[in-house]
């Protein structure tokens, strides 16, 4: 049962029940807001998507739960940690968090004046954004289990980012944004870097970056039974992930396969690379999960520590400019991209999920390579035929 009244001048009242029979009341100021929400209600009903006002609850208590059931699966605890912040120090926050107001409380206005506060606050818009992702997830939990009828997260605008905003080579692969001339070192560069690494783990585990192109965390990851030194070839299987998933949790290495089926690849190793590897091995420490890049104690190695005690320090004994790991991956890219090699080919070794990708990250070298393609095309058009005879005259 459901009916609209006027209360006076201006001021609409609609009464309705849910399905158990519990009474509401909402107020407008004009008969055809009323109806328009009655209509939205009836509608919801029919489809069973309605939920009772009395058992909305608040985004806090969804979110916590939302939270806990992640805990349960197979995330890594860096996407957890992820999860935690957006959360703690941005929606839930008590400054400026979005409140604590009942879902139904929520809308698309309420969200997209969040983001922009947060813009204002010097949140980048790629920060602001993935926020914003976490809000939808605990929206789409909410109507998955009947406590919200709608997902305003996920209708809000999202704020558009601009290369120069990101601050990390790895971020900008993510996001498909091109990489920038600054983040990438020359050969002669890379050359410096070498020299000035310490022997050893640094210099082995930068030498063998720039030289595979892989990710940070697959080069921690790797395992000497990943190397076929027969026939030269590196496959890579898994990445390195640390991160806190409680406040006060000491943090834990876990190994992941990779994101996508392009991740796990193969790739050919020169003969250099594979005499120092073959050096290196004898060197490296023992460790229990046969990693190529452990710690002296032989458990796994944190990316912290090899930007700040082997890769920075380099750099600086070198006179470069500071860059991060994923520099290194870059560097290879580009370097292979100049040297003609196709998309196709250096997505492959970069583990891509389609050649868009690397073109569109790595957009400036692609545009700059030199090739004799079209000259070659040309000779193949204008060359004499082969048979004179069957020439058409002009």
């Amino acid at each position: 049962m459901a009916c609209i009244r006027k209360i006076e001048e201006g001021k609409y009242r609609v009464d309705y029940r849910d399905d158990r029979g519990d009474r509401f009341r909402k107020f407008f100021t004009t008969r055809k807001e009323a109806e328009s929400f009655l209509s939205d209600v009836r509608t919801k009903m029919d489809k069973g998507m309605f939920v009772s006002p009395k058992d909305v609850p608040t985004f806090t208590a969804v979110a916590r739960d939302w939270l806990e059931g992640k805990k349960a699966g197979n995330y890594r605890p860096s996407t957890l940690q992820s999860w935690r912040t957006h959360l703690d120090n941005h929606l839930l926050h008590e400054e400026h968090g979005i409140g604590h107001p009942r879902l139904n409380k929520i809308d698309v206005g309420v969200i997209e004046r969040f983001a922009q506060e947060r813009r204002a606050a010097d949140v980048s818009p790629q920060t602001v954004n993935k926020i914003l992702t976490t809000a939808t997830a605990v929206f789409r939990y909410a109507v998955r289990h009947k406590k919200s009828a709608t997902n305003p997260a996920a209708d809000a605008e999202r704020l558009k980012a601009g290369a120069e905003e990101l601050q990390d080579g790895e971020d900008a692969e993510r996001t498909g944004v091109e990489v920038q001339e600054d983040e990438v070192l020359s050969p002669d560069e890379l050359n410096q870097l070498l020299q000035n690494a310490d022997a050893g783990f640094y210099r082995t585990l930068f030498q063998t970056a720039a030289l595979t192109g892989a990710r940070h965390d697959e080069l921690l990851a790797l395992m000497w039974s990943d190397f076929d030194f027969e026939a030269g070839k590196l496959t890579i299987r898994r990445s390195l992930s640390w991160a806190k998933v409680n406040r006060d949790d000491a943090t834990e290495a876990k190994f992941f396969p990779p994101k996508t089926k392009a991740g796990r690849r193969t790739i050919d190793l020169p003969p250099e690379l594979l005499h120092v590897l073959k050096v290196w091995k004898l060197q490296c420490p023992p460790s229990d999960m046969d990693l190529v890049f452990p710690t002296p104690d032989g458990k796994p190695a944190h990316r912290s520590n090899v930007l700040r005690w082997g890769l920075y320090p380099a750099l600086e004994r070198a006179g470069l400019r500071r860059v991060h790991m994923h520099s290194l991956r870059h560097s290879f890219a580009s370097s292979l991209i100049m040297a003609g090699e196709p998309p196709t080919r250096v997505a492959n070794l970069l583990g891509h999920s389609s050649p868009a990708v690397t073109m569109r990250v790595y957009a400036h070298w692609f545009k700059d390579v030199k090739t004799e393609a079209i000259n070659n095309l040309a000779k193949q058009l204008f060359a004499p035929p082969k048979n004179p005879k069957q020439a058409k005259s002009a």
